[in-house]
């Protein structure tokens, strides 16, 4: 019984978890503070405060980092279905693992004009789990009925 789910299965495991990494995980950011002073004078204060990412999100930008979870949940759809040996699944398959590289070489702007460069590289792991895959079903012979697999 071949198991083509497998590596996409994987592959969006990953992507949950490069997602709740990046929503969750406590990064830096540099904030500055102005404090208007009785005087009218004016003190400011740069800070380096931890946090996660989601005090600084608003949805449309966690909408968009939940774009690899959906490309990897359609790859674990795909390779699910029993037609996984037709050209259209495997040109799907690599469809799907091309955006998903695509997505991780393109920066996510924030909301204040902020760009974050980085956060594709803790998809990328997805991505070449994605890849695999979708190798992995390429190479795969066609079966001679439904019962074999």
């Amino acid at each position: 019984m071949k198991r083509l789910w497998l590596p996409p299965l994987t592959a969006h495991m990953l992507s949950w978890a490069a997602f709740l990494g990046v929503v969750f995980w406590p990064f830096g950011f540099s904030s500055r503070t102005e404090t208007l002073l009785p005087d009218g004078g004016m003190r400011v204060v740069f800070g380096h405060y931890p946090g996660p990412f989601m005090r600084y999100l608003d949805a449309g930008v966690t909408t968009l980092l939940l774009i690899p979870a959906v490309l990897t949940g359609l790859a674990v759809w795909l390779a699910w279905r029993r037609s996984t040996q037709s050209g259209h699944a495997k040109l799907a398959m690599w469809g799907l693992g091309a955006l998903y590289l695509g997505y991780c070489s393109v920066p996510i702007w924030f909301v204040g004009g902020l760009e974050i460069d980085f956060i594709g590289i803790f998809f990328l792991p997805g991505a070449a789990a994605l890849m695999i895959s979708a190798i992995i079903v390429s190479m795969t012979k066609p079966a001679l009925d439904a019962a074999s697999e």
